[in-house]
This record gives C-alpha cells, sequence and structure tokens, in this order.
C-alpha cells in the first residue's frame, strides 16, 4: 500500500476511533495535581470559499491548562487567525465534566489527552506527553478526517489539508488562573 493512501487511512481512523471510542480515563498523577500546563500551536489551513477558491489561513493557538488537587481540569482556549486586514479570534473558558467544552480532558496511557470535534467530519487530538518526574512536558496535536471526507466543515469553511507547527509546551507551579476567573 503507498504511504499518501496509508496516512489517509490511518488519519481517518483516528477521527472515527476520536468521535466514537469510549474514554479509559484515569486520575491524574498526584505530581500534576495542583499545578500547570501552557500550550501552543499554529494550524495553517487550506480552505475552499464559496465560489471555489483555494485560500490559506494561519490560526495561532494557546491553551492554558490547570489540573486542580481534586483532579478537576480548567482549561483556556485562545484561538487568533491572522489575517489580510486584522486579526480575529475568540477565548474559550472550560472546565472538565462542563457540557459543551471545547477540549474534553482526560489523563489516559500517561498522557493527559484533550479530544475536540472539529467541525463536521472532524476532529482534533491534543496528547501532552511527561517526563518521569512531571518537570518536561510534549505536545502532539493531530487533526483528522472523517473516513471518506474530503474536507472539515467549521463556522462556514470548507477545510481541506491543516498543516500543525510550532508545538510548545511548559509546565508552571501552581494555578495558571490564579487571580483570574477561568470560568
Amino acid at each position: 500500500m503507498n504511504s499518501p493512501k496509508r496516512a489517509r487511512i490511518l488519519v481517518a481512523a483516528l477521527a472515527v476511533a476520536l468521535m466514537v471510542a469510549p474514554s479509559r480515563a484515569a486520575q491524574s498523577p498526584a505530581a500534576l495535581r495542583g499545578n500547570s500546563i501552557q500550550l501552543g500551536w499554529s494550524d495553517l489551513i487550506a480552505w475552499t470559499d464559496e465560489g471555489g477558491n483555494v485560500r490559506n489561513r494561519s490560526d495561532f493557538i494557546t491553551v492554558k491548562v490547570y489540573v486542580s488537587v481534586q483532579d478537576r481540569i480548567f482549561s483556556s482556549f485562545d484561538f487568533r487567525s491572522i489575517r489580510r486586514r486584522g486579526t480575529g479570534g475568540s477565548t474559550t473558558n472550560e472546565v472538565s465534566g462542563a457540557d459543551q467544552n471545547k477540549l474534553h480532558w482526560k489523563f489516559e496511557d500517561g498522557a493527559l489527552i484533550a479530544d475536540q470535534n472539529f467541525g463536521a467530519h472532524g476532529a482534533r487530538r491534543v496528547a501532552i506527553s511527561f517526563s518521569d518526574d512531571f518537570k518536561q512536558c510534549s505536545i502532539k496535536v493531530i487533526v483528522a478526517k472523517q473516513e471518506g471526507s474530503q474536507q472539515i466543515r467549521q463556522n462556514g469553511l470548507n477545510m481541506g489539508d491543516i498543516t500543525i507547527s510550532g508545538e510548545s509546551c511548559a509546565l508552571q507551579t501552581g494555578n495558571v488562573f490564579a487571580g483570574s476567573d477561568p470560568n
């Protein structure tokens, strides 16, 4: 099987798994509780407008995460889009277990995972891995299309290829939201 076809099959399988798989969530490790994580990455999105023209858009995403001592996860998802005539974007504040969350957090297989339904026919997964002593972290962001879909439709955009770059992760002692209300 050729490599591009195999990659499409793997991406499609991931998208379906993200949308239907039951969670094997576990408690977060004690070393992570009471601490914060700051994440960042860029999305380069090729999208098609109503006239059939393919355009590119760059989005910059930052996520702040706090794992409470009670093992609840609070997060702030900040999205900024750089456009020709200025910037646009939004910030969404969330707490684990609440309805309508953008990111659905859980701890599984040694990683903190956030899954997100991404428009029609797509999903995003943010996987945060930690060093054994929980002093360092790294992230991997994956966006996948549902099997058989050529595009992801979200907010009026028909998105084709999405390239993730510049992934960063930093751990911080204490509550990143101290002095502010994330919700």
